[in-house]
């Protein structure tokens, strides 16, 4: 009897981070075997029951995604002309917002702009969308943060592209938007209301206070010795002579 195939067969990759990630494989309808996809899941309970639901909803064999570059031509994704975005995301969000308070910015636009063509595209303009993995989203923040970015704009140009793939994902173009897992690096705050000292330590503002008010109140009694005697005098610790 000939072999009967499964929907879809599932297997694991350990990726450079030491973390195990389960991706599937299906067939076209030709009977051709699909490249590997990521399920985004760790265990393979959970693997299997993402493949099922993708079933399910006729999504196993999802459609060729554009590659980024593609995606960012057909949507002018980024691109602002004279009288206003031609992109249609941020079209979208200021159709959305009050005129007086637009949601997106026309120098972020610029900025998100340079970044795409000149970062962006050069490194995964040729990869499909849904070839772009966490492991690169997550390469790609700590390649900006080794040429001494901080924090801060590190999460702003990453945010460009976590709105373009996620914008894929809402438009059903990707079934899985690959920063839906990658946490951000946290900016660096000052310290309110504390002294830093050395150490990566702090003392709070009014301990510092307190104790620099006794210092100085003793530093006075040394300078003035009298005040001693009328201070014992005033609150009845000078006693009879």
């Amino acid at each position: 009897m000939p072999r009967i195939k499964n929907n879809f067969t599932l297997y694991p990759r350990r990726l450079k981070n030491g973390q195990t990630t389960w991706y599937y494989q299906t067939y076209t309808t030709g009977g051709k075997r699909t490249i590997g996809r990521s399920t985004g899941e760790t265990s393979k309970t959970k693997a299997r029951n993402y493949c099922e639901e993708l079933f399910k909803s006729g999504k196993l064999i999802p459609k060729k995604s554009p590659t980024l570059s593609e995606w960012a031509e057909s949507r002018q994704w980024w691109v602002c002309g004279d009288d206003g975005p031609e992109c249609l995301y941020c079209r979208s969000r200021l159709a959305r917002s009050a005129p007086d308070r637009p949601a997106i910015q026309r120098r972020y636009v610029d900025d998100a702009r340079r970044i795409l063509y000149k970062v962006l595209l050069p490194r995964f303009g040729a990869k499909r969308l849904d070839q772009i993995t966490p492991e690169d989203c997550e390469e790609l923040l700590f390649a900006w943060s080794d040429q001494g970015l901080a924090p801060k704009t590190v999460n702003n140009r990453a945010s460009i592209l976590r709105t373009m793939t996620g914008e894929a994902y809402r438009l059903e173009l990707i079934t899985r938007d690959p920063w839906e897992r990658i946490a951000l690096f946290t900016a660096a705050s000052k310290p309110r209301g504390s002294l830093a000292v050395k150490g990566n330590c702090s003392v709070p503002s009014c301990i510092f206070r307190s104790f620099y008010f006794l210092w100085s109140f003793s530093q006075l009694f040394d300078k003035c010795p009298f005040l001693v005697v009328y201070a014992k005098g005033a609150s009845g610790m000078g006693g009879a002579s």
